[in-house]
């Protein structure tokens, strides 16, 4: 299997941290985060691993190719990422994964190995991360299910919802291609800017997604100072158990 980590964004919301540097390197317990992605990924048995690249993209480009040198990798650029967003970015590697079950990895996402492995053997061809123990609120992934499917995601909290949908999924190409067809729709009316989960969102009305719930696995984001701070402290946590 297949993994695509979209990690060609500027991640501004960690100011000087990623200044001069892609939000995939930003240590956390001075381990990078895609470090932490790539041990899991190894740890899963996943030896092809394709990055949609941009701010920096050079410094992970090196990054893997030290630390990682037998890992079969594909970078694909979005040298337009400014003017942007990460639905753009999916645009430049949909050939690579479009045709077959692969998975999706915000490069922003700290996740267990064991996680990755329940993802990975789940029956559903298309099943989405989410957590149930997180205070919902807007601005966030928030899903609401009807047995274990996914029936509504939407950045509105709703009184329905139940948890927040996290930037990895297990896709599978009916999921892959009608994303690809949005997009390319998007792209014909001159719109470069759509966001990979707000295309997700849509597609939940056409195409069947599961739930996978992280808890007690590791399942966390890392987009602002106090996240990045926080994944620390579990972390530091998790490693001493």
């Amino acid at each position: 299997m297949k993994c695509l980590i979209l990690a060609a964004g500027l991640g501004s919301r960690l100011f000087d941290l990623t200044r001069d540097h892609p939000k995939a390197l930003v240590p956390v317990n001075k381990k990078p985060m895609l470090g932490y992605q790539l041990d899991a990924l190894v740890a899963c048995g996943i030896g092809s691993v394709g990055f949609a690249v941009g701010h920096a993209g050079e410094k992970i480009i090196d990054f893997v190719g030290r630390v990682y040198p037998r890992l079969e990798t594909r970078f694909f650029w979005n040298r337009e990422y400014v003017e942007t967003n990460s639905a753009y970015s999916f645009w430049q590697a949909r050939e690579w994964v479009e045709d077959e079950t692969h998975i999706h990895l915000n490069c922003d996402i700290l996740f267990s190995p064991s996680f990755l492995k329940r993802l990975i053997d789940a029956p559903a061809q298309n099943v989405i991360a989410i957590r149930r123990d997180i205070s919902l609120g807007n601005e966030m992934e928030n899903v609401i299910l009807r047995d274990n499917r996914i029936v509504h995601m939407s950045l509105t909290n709703t009184p329905l919802a139940i948890g927040k949908a996290f930037g990895l999924a297990k896709l599978g190409p009916e999921s892959s291609r009608f994303i690809v067809r949005r997009i390319a729709s998007h792209l014909k009316e001159g719109d470069r800017n759509q966001n990979y989960f707000g295309i997700i969102r849509e597609a939940i009305h056409h195409v069947d997604y599961s739930a996978l719930e992280a808890s007690p696995d590791l399942l966390l984001e890392v987009n602002t100072l106090d996240d990045l701070s926080e994944a620390e402290k579990i972390l530091e946590h998790h490693d001493r158990d």
